[in-house]
């Protein structure tokens, strides 16, 4: 697949793969060939433009990639996984999200636990000032 590289770029690298400029046009834009499961983080990381067709007036004579060749469907593999990936991130978030509700949840009731046994022995303590008797409260749970 051909890229185009930004303005003043002639050299990037992504998941430690060098790429160069293999082909500069009349207009000074310089490109560059890489395989398609790249395209994701040379266009968005790296401000790539991703071409569809290889640019107008590059020579039939370029050498092959400098990269193995990958099986057969094998950027489609990537590419799933990439977004296997994605969805298990996705997820990931929204399991935290739901136990940073449910710690919020738990942490506001031990606060009410609390104010809820202040105002009780504040009340039993006015009880007894008054000469009242208290009935025995349960106990804690273990």
């Amino acid at each position: 697949m051909w890229f185009q590289f930004p303005e003043n770029e002639e050299i990037i690298s992504v998941e430690r793969q060098t790429f160069i400029t293999e082909y500069t046009n009349n207009n000074g834009d310089r490109f560059f060939r890489a395989p398609d499961h790249f395209r994701e983080k040379l266009v968005r990381d790296g401000g790539c433009k991703a071409l569809i067709i290889p640019p107008e007036g590059v020579p039939d004579n370029l050498p092959p990639l400098a990269f193995p060749e990958t099986a057969p469907g094998a950027d489609d593999k990537v590419l799933m996984i990439q977004q296997e990936l994605s969805n298990e991130r996705s997820t990931s978030t929204a399991l935290r999200a739901e136990l940073g509700a449910a710690l919020h949840e738990r942490d506001q009731l031990r606060f009410q636990v609390h104010e809820l046994t202040e105002e009780l022995n504040d009340l039993k303590e006015k009880m007894e000032d008054q000469g009242l008797e208290i009935a025995e409260t349960p106990g804690k749970r273990k």
